[in-house]
């Protein structure tokens, strides 16, 4: 009997021996599986962050792609824009149409028309000018004065093609003496008679231009010619002024 006893213990020593020893091996087998687990999941983690970035970068480049054709597609409306207006818009130019005075007996003055170059009408707000003698060569920083010439009480209106002769001219403050003539008729004075002028107008999309008017008294161009009309005797003064390309230009 106490053989049997004996005996059962040492098969439940030896079982629970074993049991404790497949255990411990299980635990080491988990152990020595944990430094993996912990590198496949590191590597995971790796991939979804480069992913994420390139998924990150390429929504950036897609933004700035959108933004430069969205600049791109505006500046080509706004040159679009530019181009209409360029080609419908008023042009305005003054031109010469007589002149009265002679410079020594009767202050001289020009008179003028306006035409309209354009597509479209234009409103003119403003007409000035001046004739005045001034010594050559013109100081490179000289800038013409515009006073109001005395025709335009209210604003009126050019349309295509038209020619407009208004009733105002552009003169010179005071008859020149026969002194200051004498100056600006000699080709090798240091003097000369100057005309500017400028036309301010409004095109159809609202927008103010200007036209600019820049000449001179041409020495030795003063002539006196005498006409018969009938029985009465007409006399008439020419004389010619140059266009100066520095102050003969619109925008």
């Amino acid at each position: 009997m106490e053989k049997n006893k004996k005996a059962k213990k040492t098969s439940e020593n030896k079982g629970s021996g074993s049991n404790d020893n497949m255990e411990n091996s299980r635990s080491a087998n988990t152990d020595k599986k944990n430094p993996t687990t912990t590198e496949n999941n590191n590597t995971t983690k790796k991939e979804k962050i480069k992913k994420w970035s390139w998924s990150l970068i390429i929504a950036i480049i897609a933004l700035i792609i959108s933004c430069i054709s969205a600049g791109f597609s505006y500046n080509q409306n706004a040159i679009l824009q530019d181009t209409a207006k360029r080609q419908l818009r008023a042009y305005v130019s003054m031109q010469e149409s007589g002149w009265d005075g002679d410079m020594i007996h009767k202050k001289i003055r020009m008179r003028y028309k306006l035409v309209n170059h354009g597509q479209t009408p234009a409103q003119i707000t403003k007409v000035a000018g001046e004739i005045k003698i001034l010594q050559i060569p013109l100081d490179k920083n000289f800038k013409p004065e515009y006073p109001i010439s005395g025709d335009l009480n209210e604003s009126y209106t050019v349309f295509p093609s038209e020619i407009k002769t208004p009733q105002g001219y552009i003169a010179a403050e005071k008859k020149f003496t026969k002194d200051e003539f004498l100056k600006i008729d000699s080709p090798d004075s240091m003097f000369r008679a100057f005309l500017f002028a400028q036309v301010e107008y409004v095109d159809v999309f609202a927008d103010t231009h200007n036209t600019y008017i820049g000449k001179f008294y041409k020495p030795r161009s003063y002539r006196i010619i005498e006409e018969k009309k009938g029985n009465k005797k007409i006399t008439k003064i020419e004389h010619e002024w140059v266009v100066n390309d520095k102050y003969n230009n619109s925008d």
